[in-house]
């Protein structure tokens, strides 16, 4: 697969990475013979998709020398009748044997597919790189499903681009594949990249929180940039932050993004969760989650300490790496 889940670390202080999403991928062991059918393939139900990407090595046995009737395609955009998709379909073509000249190919088409019929996108001839017959080729597609930018790859030993394309975002977040008589799988794998900002989002707004800490008692309040002690060496000041700390359901706190953020300013938004605290056995200790500028979960070796009801200190050891926040007096 193409798609790379990109890692960051340290938000307070971070090393200098530039990305900001999480990756899940899927093998589909099960789905190895297929014939004359469409194997669906839909992503998870939930918010923030931000790329699909679906990868598949596969060979049709019966591809017979002047037959053009087997084919194997990649689906997206499918609607839940199988009868609306976009494909990119692989069909090997071998007209006549030729012992001296070999005029094998593979025909490439991406259709726009609906009841009504189908509607050409891009076609091409498929030679350098490619298995013909009954040889195995894997394919691929990427597909942006925010802005509809999709990519086509594929070849028998090394992948190279085939399309890139723009078309509307996609309707329904569903792959899949086709075979036009039998089909041999031996890998097939989706994966999807999520936007983790929605993940991080709560109902968290400033005016909530202000209403909520009229009445809230410390140490939860409003806290704000206090000082610091880390090695550069491993990380950095990604923003002088202003926090809130608001209790959870599991006795902890949550730590609630209010502005500040210098590194990643972009993908912040006020209300957003920066960090959660879990208690300990340890009055006013606690273990840290934290998620950094690029919205990586830290938590190995963090921790937490609450200082006087007023100060906050955030520990990063393995970072070599703190820093405090001192809570704001309400009339502020």
């Amino acid at each position: 697969m193409k798609l790379v889940s990109l890692l960051a670390a340290v938000t307070a202080m971070i090393p200098q990475i530039v990305t900001a999403r999480s990756s899940d991928r899927i093998y589909h062991d099960d789905i190895r013979k297929i014939s004359d059918t469409i194997v669906t393939l839909p992503f998870p139900a939930t918010n923030g998709l931000r790329l699909g990407a679906l990868e598949l090595r596969g060979r049709l046995p019966n591809a017979d020398i002047g037959s053009p009737l087997q084919a194997l395609s990649i689906l997206w955009d499918i609607n839940p009748e199988k009868t609306a998709f976009y494909r990119a379909s692989f069909r090997p073509l071998d007209p006549t044997p030729d012992d001296v000249m070999d005029i094998r190919s593979i025909d490439f088409r991406i259709e726009r597919h609906t009841s009504s019929g189908d509607s050409l996108i891009h076609a091409a001839r498929l030679r350098n790189g490619f298995g013909f017959g009954r040889a195995a080729n894997t394919y691929g597609i990427e597909i942006d499903l925010v802005n509809g930018e999709t990519v086509v790859y594929g070849g028998e030993s090394n992948l190279a681009e085939l399309a890139r394309f723009t078309t509307l975002p996609p309707v329904y977040q569903a792959m899949g594949i086709q075979a036009e008589g039998k089909a041999e799988i031996s890998l097939l794998v989706t994966e999807w990249t999520t936007d983790p900002a929605e993940k991080l989002k709560t109902g968290w707004t400033i005016e909530t929180l202000c209403n909520y800490f009229t009445v809230a008692k410390a140490p939860e309040g409003f806290y704000e940039y206090l000082d610091r002690q880390n090695d550069p060496r491993y990380c950095r000041q990604g923003g002088s932050y202003r926090l809130a700390l608001v209790g959870n359901d599991n006795g902890g706190f949550d730590i609630i993004y209010v502005s500040g953020a210098q590194t990643g300013a972009d993908l912040w938004e006020t209300g957003m969760l920066k960090g959660c605290l879990t208690p300990t056995i340890f009055e006013n200790h606690y273990d840290l989650t934290w998620f950094d500028a690029m919205m990586e979960p830290i938590s190995s070796e963090c921790y937490a300490d609450i200082l006087q009801n007023a100060i906050l200190s955030l520990n990063f050891p393995l970072l070599k790496s703190s820093v405090r926040y001192s809570r704001r007096p309400q009339d502020r």
